[in-house]
């Protein structure tokens, strides 16, 4: 027998609205929840785009809102639901939530091979929190085999995204040793990355080493052999190094940490005289060695013209340099670097290179906004940041639709509005999904008050008030109104969904109510004994003699179950009791056999 899943909600009392998606959305093949038991927080819009268009980034919303508990009841088995169906197309946020589920056993049963799959979709796609995880999954050994090298692979493609945490694991890895072989000069700038990204523990490891290292370098080396050294009269002193001339000397030797701190000192006269010229000199023996900070260094120093003459081309390349070591201010000033390049090109867009990149484009965008060494100019801000859109910008979708939601630099256009915010809460970008959620309960409350104003003068209209403000018992009055044709045109599917509401409220009449019709049948409503089982269970177990009678008549006659004359002789006297008098007469007017 099919069982048919209604699909609207309470929010929405428009019965011309529900008869033209229904048909639609009954062909859907799965939907993890029913609309009708949607919170008001899951927009139906939002929910529509997730089942009927199968849209990815609208099933990972869902599914993170669920998971985060965002304006909803937390439910980790319900967010694994949705992650799933948009894992299952190669959704890289929803295979990597999904895929830490799977690791830890959260809200889904503990699968280490399952985790590993889903990470490894999303660490293949550049996502550099599954990138972490994975290389956390090999180093930890997760799946009973520790993998350091396969710990290595992806903690390096994470660091090299910025992670800070993925930095300080790899930086800690080759500085020691661990599993591979040891990389002190590689380790240690990966360490300084992530002691500059927040991690103290990076500088913590790199100090206890250089202690250890300083005390073995003074301890004295015994032998059995050794003799012991004759008392001399008149001691020569012993000088202590400066720490400068320490410096030189590592520096000298290609100590890479010294050369940039010798660089710095003669930059800013911290031990030494001040020499731009010099300190340019060993910022650059260390730069070219791939210390970030020198590197960064070195850059402002060229679009500064500190030491050497100013060279905005030769300040980028190192820039580039640093930032791909994960340096947020070198990746900082590389932005404002490139959006004052692009205003000084402004005149010759169509050939710079910089303007196939989305962040350039998006950059430009905002400088139209703005009005930053331009003329303001929404209408070619529009142009750009659809430009970094098309090629996936979270930042620009969203300002995109908010574009077209006020209807600034573009025509205003809800449905564009609500596809750019909907890729952009995709992406996880909060503000966006905020702004979705707002235009669409905007949505929600026109249709709401054209419907109510329609009814203003009819009995129904004091009950869909209270009903849309909440009240369980006004939502069954309105739903019988609508299905009897009471003080309200006759709408069994509106009817319907206005009992669901309560129902699911544990309002008992309106689980009788809704386990009668499916029993029995209703215009545009086929019989449907699993569902009217469900209902009917609900309302006898919380002590309801009609629904109890009932459910004894379906065991009575096997509708939709396995047909069982004790379990409907227990209904039936369980309803006697309360003075049923059909349950009686069908248990030879015995109330209390």
């Amino acid at each position: 027998m099919t069982q048919h899943t209604l699909t609207t909600r309470h929010v929405f009392p428009s019965s011309a609205m529900t008869l033209l998606l229904l048909p639609l959305l009954l062909l859907l093949p799965f939907s993890p929840l029913a609309a009708d038991e949607l919170p008001s927080s899951i927009d139906y819009t939002m929910f529509k785009l997730a089942t009927e268009m199968n849209d990815t980034a609208a099933q990972y919303f869902i599914g993170r809102k669920y998971y985060l508990g965002t304006n909803v009841t937390e439910n980790k088995a319900e967010a694994a639901k949705w992650f799933e169906m948009a894992a299952a197309k190669g959704h890289d946020k929803a295979s990597y939530y999904l895929g830490v589920m799977h690791l830890y056993g959260d809200g889904v049963q503990k699968n280490a091979a399952r985790a590993e799959e889903l990470l490894a979709v999303a660490a293949k796609k550049n996502h550099i929190d599954a990138q972490y995880e994975l290389g956390n999954f090999y180093y930890f050994g997760h799946n009973g085999n520790k993998d350091i090298k396969q710990a290595v692979t992806w903690y390096k493609a994470a660091a090299e995204g910025r992670h800070a945490n993925a930095q300080f694991q790899l930086g800690k890895i080759l500085y020691g040793g661990i599993g591979v072989k040891e990389d002190r000069k590689v380790g240690q700038k990966w360490l300084e990355l992530a002691y500059e990204n927040g991690i103290v523990k990076a500088r913590e490891i790199l100090s206890t080493a250089e202690s250890r290292s300083d005390v073995n370098s003074k301890a004295p080396t015994a032998t059995a052999k050794q003799k012991p050294k004759l008392k001399q009269k008149n001691p020569e002193p012993v000088v202590a190094e400066s720490a400068i001339n320490r410096e030189i000397r590592q520096a000298e030797n290609g100590n890479v940490d010294a050369q940039y701190s010798l660089g710095i000192r003669f930059l800013k006269g911290e031990g030494a005289d001040k020499n731009p010229a010099k300190a340019v000199e060993w910022i650059r023996k260390a730069a070219e060695q791939d210390h970030a900070g020198a590197q960064y260094q070195l850059a402002i120093m060229y679009r500064d013209g500190i030491g050497v003459p100013t060279s905005e081309s030769e300040a980028i390349k190192w820039l580039r340099l640093a930032s791909s070591w994960g340096s947020s201010n070198a990746q900082r000033d590389l932005d404002a670097l490139l959006r004052k390049q692009l205003l000084a090109s402004k005149n010759d867009f169509a050939s710079n290179p910089e303007l196939s990149n989305p962040e350039a484009q998006f950059a430009l965008g905002l400088m139209y906004v703005d009005g930053t060494g331009v003329d303001k100019d929404p209408s070619t801000a529009a142009e750009w940041f659809l430009k970094a859109a098309r090629q996936d910008h979270p930042e620009a979708q969203y300002r995109l639709g908010e574009m077209y939601q006020n209807g600034v630099g573009v025509e205003s256009d809800t449905k564009e509005a609500k596809l750019w915010l909907s890729k952009a809460a995709g992406k996880g970008m909060a503000k966006a999904s905020q702004a979705l959620e707002n235009i669409l309960r905007a949505e929600e409350q026109s249709i709401l008050d054209k419907e109510l104003q329609s009814l203003k003068n009819s009995p129904i209209y004091p009950y869909l008030l209270s009903a849309n403000k909440g009240d369980v018992s006004a939502k069954y009055e309105v739903g019988v109104m609508y299905i009897e044709g009471q003080s309200a045109p006759q709408d069994t599917q509106e009817g319907i969904r206005w009992l669901q509401s309560a129902a699911n409220n544990e309002h008992v009449l309106a689980q009788l109510e809704l386990g009668k019709i499916y029993m029995n049948g209703a215009p545009s409503i086929e019989a449907d004994y699993l569902i009217a089982l469900k209902w009917l269970e609900k309302a006898a177990q919380s002590g309801n003699a009609d629904a109890q009678y009932h459910l004894g008549n379906m065991y009575r006659r096997g509708l939709g179950i396995t047909k069982s004359n004790a379990e409907a002789v227990k209904w039936f006297r369980l309803a006697a009791k309360q003075g049923h008098k059909e349950a009686s007469d069908i248990l030879g007017g015995c109330r209390n056999c």
